[in-house]
């Protein structure tokens, strides 16, 4: 087992906002998003450094770290996705993650129930981090976490 050292939540470079979010999102949502992260992460073991990672949430509690690293990632309730994911609101094939590049393009798979986005319904999404996605109408969500330092740094 690895040993990975506690990290403050401050310590999270975090970039919440894309381009288009800055004229639809008000300062209050991104500090309530990034208090409920830090809540969660409280909670919870220290991501690895160095990763990028969907932090997968039941039921509101953190539930696993899952390390992007393949280049097309499958989520569902099926068993042949990489993330399953047992909820009767996931579709079987319910969405997917896309590297694009630099970035992680998540797309929903026509699923019944949708993906979430920051509390908004979307078709697809470049990721963002500290974007809180619900998969369905469900209690799951991910939290994607991109933690490393930017390059400029």
């Amino acid at each position: 087992m690895t040993n990975i050292p506690k990290v403050k939540s401050d310590e999270f470079r975090t970039l919440l906002l894309e381009t288009s979010d800055v004229k639809e999102i008000s300062l209050d949502e991104v500090k309530n998003r990034i208090r409920h992260i830090d809540s969660l992460l409280e909670s919870f073991d220290q991501p690895p450094a160095g990763e990028e990672l969907l932090l997968i949430v039941v039921k509101g509690k953190p539930h696993a770290w899952f390390t992007l690293e393949s280049d097309l990632i499958s989520i569902g309730r099926a068993e042949a996705s990489d993330i399953v994911l047992q909820s009767s609101k996931v579709s079987r094939n319910h969405c997917h993650i896309s590297r694009n590049n630099n970035s992680w393009l998540m797309v929903d798979d026509d699923s019944r129930n949708g993906l979430f986005v920051n509390g908004r319904k979307m078709k697809k999404r470049f990721l963002c981090e500290g974007d809180i996605v619900r998969i369905g109408t469900g209690s799951v969500e991910v939290i994607y976490i991109r933690n490393r330092k930017p390059d400029f740094i």
